[in-house]
């Protein structure tokens, strides 16, 4: 390959670039942060957010770190990651016990609300990057093809691994249907916490517009990688200097879209009530 293709494999708008990797964290840990500042507004019992969110960043970095050890091995890596969730879990299980004080050192080890939540945080982060992390090294193969090839023999490439493009778009469609449940379930409880009248803070409702006009990206860049798909299907091909362009364009939409609906409501309302 030459070295103008090395170039381009570097381009952070490939799948092993570093907007995807920040893209495998922010997914699984806004996501966690909104629901631990949700129920913590609608539950008695209060929750240690920060503690909480520490066990999800330190799970999901050592997921990510590594998925890219690992990402070289060809065999089935199901017990590993397993393995490797176990001992995540059991780290933030320990790690929390230890932050408790005023608790005898036998009880301090025992299951409470702390540590489970901490362990179960660790858990869902662990399980959501490494199957963000494996499906964007399943697309990497892909970029390779594209890179390659095109016309008739990009055609011709994906037909003799056309088992690659299956798994890929069955978990897109997967990984999809699980973040909108996700979504679903932060919108629910807000909507309770507006119906029982709680106030949420300014921050809470911040992160609430990151995490809707996040999705409404994330779920246009799924998009646009199955058009891509479609389109290396009948021997065209999307080469990573055109990435660039496509993903600026698919990130305006939405950050323009989204302020000028926000404006327009503000000045009807100012108009209705002036």
């Amino acid at each position: 390959m030459k070295s103008s293709d090395n170039r381009r494999y570097e381009n952070g708008f490939l799948s092993n670039g570093p907007l995807y990797s920040l893209l495998v964290l922010y997914m699984p840990l806004t996501t966690l942060a909104a629901v631990i500042f949700l129920l913590n507004a609608l539950l008695p019992a209060f929750l240690p957010s920060a503690l909480l969110i520490a066990a999800g960043v330190v799970s999901g970095l050592s997921a990510s770190l590594y998925s890219d050890f690992m990402k070289d091995i060809k065999s089935s890596r199901f017990a590993a990651n397993i393995r490797g969730g176990i001992i995540i879990t059991v780290f933030c299980y320990v790690s929390a016990s230890l932050f408790q004080r005023g608790i005898p050192w036998r009880e301090m080890f025992l299951p409470n609300l702390l540590n489970i939540t901490a362990s179960l945080s660790a858990l869902y982060v662990w399980a959501d990057v490494l199957s963000l992390k494996q499906l964007f090294s399943a697309r990497r193969r892909f970029e390779v093809y594209t890179e390659q090839y095109s016309g008739r023999k990009l055609q011709e490439a994906i037909f003799e691994d056309s088992s690659l493009l299956q798994y890929v778009n069955e978990n897109i469609d997967k990984i999809k249907r699980n973040y909108f449940i996700q979504l679903a379930l932060i919108g629910v409880l807000a909507l309770i916490c507006s119906i029982n009248g709680i106030s949420l803070s300014l921050s809470i409702y911040f992160l609430l517009a990151v995490i809707l006009s996040g999705g409404i990206c994330i779920f246009g860049l799924f998009g646009i990688i199955d058009w891509e798909h479609y389109y290396a299907g009948e021997g065209i091909a999307l080469s990573s200097h055109d990435r660039p362009t496509v993903f600026w364009r698919w990130l305006y939409s939405p950050c323009s879209v989204l302020p000028a609906r926000f404006f327009r409501l503000r000045i009807r309302a100012f108009c209705l009530f002036h």
